[in-house]
């Protein structure tokens, strides 16, 4: 009888919590489908919103996608295509523009390295939802280009964000 009551509560906590909070904690099946599709392996996460992204874009949450190409870069020994894929969500599709149309603007205090990379960034909108992909070696640019286009094409196709 307690073993049973046990799993009742827990259920009923599990349940309850993904309905109060959404599932924000489980990752966007969608986006691992394209970028299993793609040719990419990735790692979830949900980071911290940091204070100075609060201040300045305002967004409600993130989710990021840190993703590896199965195959080597052709002609590069060793090489694999990185992509960090950012889901950050806004109250109104006007914050969504709006962080998209200051997609560059650097947070302060970045490493030299960082500060290098930082521009290796493509992006879009979608409703409520600012996506944006980048990498950090600026061999990949092109293919970055083309990986974002594919994923607002699968973004767009859907209907919705995934």
């Amino acid at each position: 009888m307690i073993k049973n009551s046990t799993a009742l509560v827990v259920g009923f906590i599990l349940v309850t919590t993904i309905v109060c909070c959404g599932c924000s904690t489980l990752p966007n099946a969608e986006v691992e489908k394209f970028l299993a599709k793609q040719g990419f392996d990735a790692e979830f996460s949900n980071p911290t919103v940091t204070p100075w992204e609060r201040q300045t874009f305002n967004p409600l949450k993130k989710e990021e996608w840190k993703a590896i190409s199965r195959t080597e870069v052709p002609n590069w020994k060793g090489a694999y295509y990185r992509f960090t894929i950012l889901k950050e969500s806004y109250r109104s599709h006007q914050e969504a523009s709006a962080r998209l149309n200051r997609l560059h603007e650097e947070p302060p205090g970045l490493s030299p390295e960082d500060d290098k990379a930082f521009p290796l960034r493509e992006g879009f909108s979608v409703d409520n939802t600012v996506y944006v992909v980048s990498c950090q070696v600026n061999m990949f640019h092109e293919q970055l280009k083309d990986f974002t286009r594919a994923l607002e094409r699968e973004v767009s196709e859907s209907g919705e964000p995934l």
